[in-house]
């Protein structure tokens, strides 16, 4: 998923842009937090998708059973960490590649969830 351009962002866009950015965060930490324990993720697996896909799920199964069990990790990273590591520059510098249709569609719908979201709360 794409942010919006910065350029005459309307307040459904920011508030979009800035949903999108906290959702990153906090996939960042949980992959940094992942990486940790579970080495086969700081480089690239070498299998089939549909294989690679298996594994990340049970990675992230095993790990939430060790939560369970022992509680959270020590060394766990935080959103400062991330915010501050310039991690999140990564997106927004991927080129200029075109999306399809469906993918406008896909984030214009998140758009929407968003605003009315936010009318309620």
């Amino acid at each position: 998923m794409r942010p919006y351009p910065r350029r005459n962002l309307g307040e459904e866009e920011r508030l979009y842009n800035e949903r999108l950015s906290n959702a990153r965060v906090v996939i960042e930490c949980a992959f940094g937090i992942i990486t940790q324990k579970w080495r086969i993720l700081t480089k690239c697996i070498e299998c089939t998708t549909e294989n690679a896909e298996t594994i990340v799920k049970c990675i992230c199964l095993l790990h939430n059973i060790i939560i369970d069990k022992e509680g959270q990790p020590r060394h766990s990273y935080s959103t400062d960490q991330t915010r501050n590591s310039g991690q999140r520059n990564n997106f927004a510098s991927r080129g200029q590649n075109r999306s399809t249709t469906e993918a406008y569609n896909i984030r214009e719908a998140f758009k929407q969830f968003f605003c009315n979201q936010n009318r309620y709360q």
